[in-house]
């Protein structure tokens, strides 16, 4: 007897869905953080040798690393988040951490003026670990949670946009002098 929760989909095209919803969240913190923290210091996906991702975005200025993992997720009926799914995010930010800062394993990265370059671990002094929850989302989440002992910052996607557009580089997103710049 098939379950009454069952996608009716063809099973081929759900993976598909998954994949698309993930890209948009992605390309979401992409954005933020090109115009936040200068596209110099951002690295979209960095992967390991084994071209596994290691997180979503890697920011790198001076000895400081940010190291932002983005999920897309949905509420549940009861509007909350999926407890699941949320650790998941969390773990995988503890795993990028690792591997970049306690394994030191050779990453290479790669952005559009700097093109490619290895990623190197000894010059990171002070690392912060960053989880976005994007799309509709509970009204408030905890703010934070420690990840194999350090840390996470943990935003919403509105909140995300909120406190970029505080430390944006230039100018509010929202004001006709960066909508000028932008042309």
């Amino acid at each position: 007897m098939e379950s009454e929760s069952a996608d009716p989909r063809p099973p081929s095209i759900l993976p598909h869905r998954f994949r698309l919803k993930g890209k948009r969240a992605e390309e979401m913190l992409e954005e933020l953080a090109r115009e936040t923290f200068f596209t110099d210091w951002c690295f979209p996906n960095p992967r390991l040798p084994s071209g596994k991702e290691v997180c979503d975005l890697l920011v790198i200025f001076e000895s400081t690393a940010l190291i932002w993992q983005i999920k897309n997720l949905r509420v549940r009926a009861d509007e909350r988040y999926n407890p699941g799914e949320v650790a998941k995010n969390l773990k995988q930010l503890g795993g990028a951490r690792r591997s970049l800062l306690d394994l030191k394993i050779p990453i290479k990265v790669e952005n559009p003026r700097r093109g490619k370059e290895v990623f190197d671990p000894s010059i990171v002094k002070e690392a912060f670990l960053l989880s976005v929850l994007a799309g509709p989302g509970e009204a408030f989440y905890t703010p934070s949670a420690t990840v194999a002992g350090h840390v996470a910052h943990i935003f919403s996607g509105a909140a995300l946009e909120r406190t970029l557009d505080e430390q944006h580089t230039f100018a509010p997103r929202s004001s006709s002098t960066y909508q000028r710049s932008a042309l």
